[in-house]
């Protein structure tokens, strides 16, 4: 339901770090600080929860592009903020800006691409 999208909706969702969100064990760094994977997890998870209430049943959204900075190292049982912005809705395509906090800091900031899908028919194209 495109017509229900509009530009400058908003979603944010909270969590706190532990220790399978760090680098060290996401594999992606050597310490036990917030992985950026688990940020871009985290934003993505935002996207994603801002648009779904408003899709058409059996339909979703798949993450395309993203554009991200890991501004600032934060620290394992912090509390970390995503907030999705929805930029545009063109067709089947999605445009947002995100941001993460720590508390009130900025850690990262992104732009993230997503495209509306028919959940079941592209889980049978993956498949073949």
């Amino acid at each position: 339901m495109i017509d229900e999208l509009r530009p400058g909706m908003v979603y944010e969702h909270s969590r706190t770090v532990t220790d399978k969100d760090t680098a060290e064990a996401h594999g992606s760094g050597d310490l036990a600080v917030y992985a950026t994977p688990a940020l871009v997890a985290l934003m993505e998870y935002a996207a994603k929860e801002l648009v779904k209430p408003r899709l058409s049943e059996g339909e979703t959204t798949v993450g395309v592009r993203m554009e991200v900075s890991h501004l600032k190292a934060t620290a394992v049982g912090s509390e970390v903020r995503a907030r999705a912005v929805l930029l545009e809705a063109e067709g089947r395509k999605l445009s947002f800006r995100m941001e993460a906090y720590d508390g009130e800091i900025l850690i990262g900031e992104a732009l993230h691409e997503r495209v509306m899908v028919d959940a079941e028919r592209f889980m049978r194209k993956i498949s073949k």
